[in-house]
């Protein structure tokens, strides 16, 4: 079995001044109470490894990238995604399994959801990002941030009332870092209660201000959402933002780096 190489920072510390992993090489990872992991890979590396760990699905969907950098970034981010979770489950990368719910959120296969394992994750570009929790609602997102011309009618159409008030409120100098703000918060959300597109957009409100601390304020289709999940903001190096949504108790965020 291969082991990857990590390194995991408390949330506090900065990128650049990570901590070891404080266990041996040869044990698996351990959550302290209520603790989740995130974990940032950068699939832009020449050193990637694992690919005969993926599973003949996933290799097909390989071979239908057009793209080779697609292509490279898919299997980059599905052989960590495996090498990550038989760590902490202490099975083979191969032995890995998934299956989707109706909105297309992954999760473990049953025999190996008994151990309260959950997990997330997203990518953009060159980054992909994993969560990984026992026993709790787990959403995460990321995006590179860079200007969109459709800020604004995005904006307009898929953010609660509030929301769209906010951002059009916002100097010019902090409406990326918003918007992404607000969308990487949102999707958060929807990923950790599992229902995709069946859950609109506008019908909650999350706060979006540089700067300001990451939070549901409001909630029409649940007035407990903001108990039942908690928000955390994340920076992944240069030029990405995300999000964290977690829950329903109250959770200690430990982020780290996978260098396989």
């Amino acid at each position: 079995m291969t082991h990857p190489s990590h390194r995991l920072f408390p949330a506090a510390a900065t990128p650049g001044a990570p901590l070891l992993w404080p266990l041996a090489s040869e044990a698996a990872p351990s959550f302290g109470e209520a603790e989740v992991h995130v974990w940032s890979i950068e699939l832009d590396t020449p050193a990637a490894q694992g690919f005969h760990t993926l599973s003949a699905e996933e290799r097909i969907r390989a071979s239908r990238f057009m793209s080779s950098l697609d292509r490279n970034r898919f299997l980059r981010r599905r052989a960590a995604l495996r090498a990550l979770l038989s760590r902490y489950l202490g099975v083979t990368p191969r032995d890995i399994a998934y299956r989707v719910n109706e909105f297309g959120k992954p999760a473990l296969v049953e025999r190996q959801a008994r151990e309260g394992l959950s997990f997330n994750t997203s990518h953009s570009d060159g980054v992909a990002v994993i969560a990984v929790g026992r026993s709790m609602r787990l959403g995460i997102d990321v995006e590179r941030l860079k200007p969109l011309a459709e800020a604004d009618s995005i904006a307009a159409h898929y953010f609660a009332r509030n929301e769209a008030a906010a951002f059009a409120a916002l100097d010019a100098s902090h409406r990326v870092e918003g918007f992404y703000n607000a969308w990487t918060r949102k999707e958060a959300v929807v990923k950790a209660l599992g229902g995709g597109l069946s859950i609109p957009l506008d019908t909650f409100e999350v706060s979006l201000r540089p700067g300001e601390p990451a939070r549901i304020l409001h909630s029409t289709f649940d007035r407990q959402l903001g108990e039942k999940l908690r928000l955390s903001h994340l920076e992944f190096g240069s030029g990405y933002v995300g999000a964290l949504a977690a829950g329903p108790v109250a959770y200690t965020l430990r982020q780290g780096i996978y260098t396989q």
